[in-house]
């Protein structure tokens, strides 16, 4: 029994050794398969551009603890920027739908309405090229409703970047 004992310890640094090297090849991997699938995307979003050279160079260079952080960090950031992407598609869905309608109805104030909702989906579709933080913003601000008496007073036909 102390034989057994003694050769293990004797080889403590090689059991260890072993098993940290297959973790850091394991949080290398995961980082590698981040790039593969994101760097061929066109670099629309400058945010995960940033993103996916900050988990390639750390997947290189960085120590076995950051790169398991920037594996959690991403994948948060991701699931976030796809659930604003998400959020975002399904609000310029419900303009598609309001814009049916106020086609239908063809009135004065319709029309108002059908420029605000235009510019409101405008804006929602070029959201994907920013930040996530930016993305919540515009979400916010374009889902509004229309108010036709206040449009009326603050349109500015000329201005097609008033909703961002």
């Amino acid at each position: 029994m102390k034989i057994i004992a003694i050769l293990i310890l004797a080889n403590i640094d090689y059991i260890v050794g072993l098993t940290i090297g297959e973790l850091n090849r394991t949080a290398t991997k995961q980082l590698e398969e981040i790039v593969e699938k994101y760097k061929p995307i066109p670099a629309v979003n400058v945010e995960l551009s940033t993103w996916i050279k900050k988990v390639e160079n750390v997947s290189r260079t960085s120590p076995i603890i950051e790169k398991f952080n920037v594996h959690a960090q991403f994948k948060h950031y991701n699931e976030n920027r796809i659930l604003w992407e998400n959020n975002i598609k399904n609000r310029i869905k419900e303009i598609d739908e309001i814009i049916k309608k106020l086609v239908k109805e063809n009135t004065e104030q319709s029309k108002i309405c059908l420029k605000y909702y235009k510019r409101q989906k405008k804006s929602l579709e070029t959201a994907h090229k920013f930040s996530n933080k930016t993305k919540i913003s515009n979400l916010g601000h374009n889902s509004k409703i229309c108010n036709p008496e206040r449009e009326k007073k603050d349109s500015n036909e000329s201005d097609e970047y008033s909703y961002y």
